[in-house]
């Protein structure tokens, strides 16, 4: 036997026979019959010759189409041989990019492990704080829908402990009543350190963003580190703003008596770690800045529905009001967060999207755009508001679109529409984008048009009456010569009289000697 482009052959030529047995078998002649013959363990007979033995060779069980090799798809790619299959692994680009794209922090091989030899063969593993959500996307563990309904069935919220667990409290200014079951409220105690600056290098991520779940984790750390577990029933970051170098942030400390610890005890110990030239251990895991930021930190008492405790509590676009919730115009209720004690109604309000849900009333020459508390018209290519001149803002409003050229922009000419806007036609005399510039060109020539033809009007005005004069001349003295010439006949005739008399009488005229 030997191996062809089209599968093996028998060498001796009384065996050689035609019949097309695939490329992973070869036909042999035996007694006058020539029969397929597949290659034993690799293929098997199907479609009428041999194909591979999709269950002995390919790691997905079957073949492509045209049965000419494996089908290696989802979490399989092919094999160097370009016939079978093998995992993808976190070595492959493509990999990498998955991990990537779901927030992952990095990528985990899980084939070689033992119990492993089916499913993926690499596992994109989140960030501390971190889980997939239903669309396996890296998500805050606080921020997934079984943690929010697990915390909201016992009229609690979800928060981030030291160790980065996700676990259910009290909202501020409420304590856990054991006896009740249930979150009764607390009056006071309920403090918020504002403006703890913390270096911002060590939670910053390779896209820029900060990883507040690390900076959470810290801020809880460090105020365990200061705060005996037994007076500071929890503490959490609110918020905080950022520079180049530091991050300010807002810590919400709630205790469960009262105390009089304050800031100060927390620059103490603060300092302490400043000044340590040998500790085995950082007081504070946020390491703080220098002594001079901590005449920033200032402490505000908090109550259920002051500004910073509402906006975390009830959601954006909400309000307050005598420990209960309510949302604006343009916010409705998350169902899931809805937490309802005797003393207090807790839920968060979230955005509607008008866009989405088609409740917007753009006109069909625009785009909606969902904002905070509502939505806009954004003009569609060729389009602008009513109201706008040059040049378009198109306005983030409610009012609808018009194409470029209602009303005509051009001030001189015809507007025409293009594809990505307009144009402008000019008229005779103007020129410019929108034809607002008088040509002044055409009006120097029009000026010197105007020069010359007074002066060549004013010189044939003279030429005209110069000819007038000279024909009224020439006719004045034609006339004269006339008028003359009929005065000398009879003087003409009176002499040739008188000669004649004289010749008669031989006396000549004295005058006229």
């Amino acid at each position: 036997m030997e191996q062809t482009d089209t599968g093996c052959k028998a060498t001796d030529k009384n065996k050689i026979c035609s019949k097309n047995c695939g490329k992973y078998g070869f036909c042999i002649k035996e007694g006058g019959t020539e029969q397929c013959r597949c290659l034993p363990k690799f293929s098997e007979m199907g479609n009428g010759s041999c194909i591979l033995n999709a269950t002995a060779v390919c790691a997905s069980k079957r073949l492509t189409s045209d049965f000419s090799k494996c089908d290696c798809s989802g979490i399989l790619k092919y094999a160097d041989d370009g016939i079978t299959c093998k995992k993808r692994t976190c070595i492959d680009l493509d990999v990498q990019e998955e991990c990537k794209k779901v927030g992952a922090m990095r990528c985990e091989n899980k084939w070689d492990k033992p119990g492993m030899d089916s499913g993926a063969g690499y596992e994109c593993v989140c960030r501390p704080g971190y889980s997939k959500n239903e669309d396996d996307i890296c998500t805050e563990k606080c921020k997934l829908k079984n943690h929010i309904s697990k915390c909201a069935a016992r009229g609690q919220i979800c928060v981030m402990d030291h160790l980065y667990n996700a676990i259910c409290k009290c909202p501020p200014t409420t304590a856990w009543n054991e006896t009740t079951q249930r979150c009764d409220i607390l009056n006071e105690n309920i403090l918020m350190m504002q403006n703890l600056p913390v270096i911002k290098k060590k939670y910053v991520q390779e896209d820029g963003s900060l990883d507040k779940v690390m900076l959470n984790v810290d801020i809880v750390n460090a105020m365990n580190t200061v705060y005996p577990k037994k007076i500071l029933d929890y503490a959490y970051l609110l918020n905080y703003t950022e520079s180049s170098l530091v991050v300010k942030c807002n810590v919400i400390a709630q205790f469960s008596g009262p105390t009089k610890y304050d800031a100060k005890r927390y620059t103490l110990y603060a300092d302490l770690q400043l000044n340590c030239s040998d500790c085995s251990m950082y007081l504070l895991p946020p390491i703080l800045l220098d002594k001079q930021s901590f005449n920033d930190i200032t402490l505000q008492n908090l109550d259920f529905c002051s500004e910073p405790l509402k906006n975390y509590l009830c959601g954006p676009g909400s309000g307050c009001k005598d420990r209960t919730c309510s949302c604006n115009k343009g916010y409705r209720i998350t169902e899931s967060s809805v937490q309802v004690a005797e003393d207090f109604s807790l839920f968060r309000c979230e955005d509607i999207d008008e866009c989405l849900e088609k409740t917007d009333e753009c006109t069909k020459n625009t785009t909606c755009v969902n904002i905070p508390g509502g939505y806009f018209c954004n003009c569609k290519q060729g389009y602008k508001k009513l109201s706008d001149t040059l040049p378009y803002k198109n306005t983030p409003d409610k009012e609808g679109c018009v194409d470029f050229c209602y009303p005509s922009p051009c001030k001189k000419g015809a507007c025409r529409l293009k594809e990505k806007g307009f144009d402008c036609s000019c008229d005779v005399g103007y020129s410019g984008s929108l034809c607002d510039a008088a040509d002044e060109n055409l009006h120097k020539a029009n000026t010197n048009s105007k020069v010359i033809g007074g002066v060549l009007g004013t010189l044939l005005a003279v030429i005209v009456i110069a000819c007038l004069v000279f024909y009224y001349l020439q006719f004045y003295r034609k006339r004269n010569r006339n008028d003359s010439d009929r005065s000398l006949i009879p003087t003409r005739m009176q002499a040739d009289d008188t000669e004649l008399a004289e010749r008669s009488t031989g006396i000549s005229n004295p005058i006229c000697e």
